[in-house]
């Protein structure tokens, strides 16, 4: 079945790269987008739902497969930013800068193109990744 508002999003998205001189890079393959985005320091990342909920399904994997002192931190750390939604220094040293780090650091602003994000998923990417969704 084809999306045509995702066809037009990504059109729109990609003459407003071109038309503003920005600089396009398309992912070879999506098992090298994480490693391609880490190269390429974008301050713009327009993804599919798959993308974001496969770095938010590999970032919980992490987590889960910490020892417990180390996954409650992490955990609590997670829940605050999420409730206060705010500037936390010492959450963002020690758990959302190597998030972000991993993107490059540069992401200003994300999308998601074709379907919607699940409410949760798109709060933890903009949170760690400290851009707009």
């Amino acid at each position: 079945m084809i999306n045509p508002l995702s066809d037009i999003t990504e059109v729109i998205f990609l003459l407003k790269i071109i038309f503003s001189g920005s600089k396009l890079a398309l992912c070879s393959d999506f098992s090298n987008f994480f490693s391609e985005i880490e190269i390429l320091h974008p301050t713009l990342v327009n993804a599919y739902p798959i993308v974001w909920k496969k770095l938010y399904t590999v970032i919980q994997n992490i987590i889960n497969s910490l020892n417990e002192d180390k996954k409650a931190f992490l955990t609590t750390a997670i829940k605050v930013k999420m409730e206060k939604k705010e500037e936390h220094c010492i959450w963002d040293k020690i758990l959302f800068d190597k998030i972000k780090n991993k993107f490059g650091s540069k992401i200003r602003h994300s999308f998601s193109a074709g379907n919607l994000l699940n409410q949760s998923i798109t709060e933890f990417i903009e949170l760690s990744l400290q851009a707009k969704m």
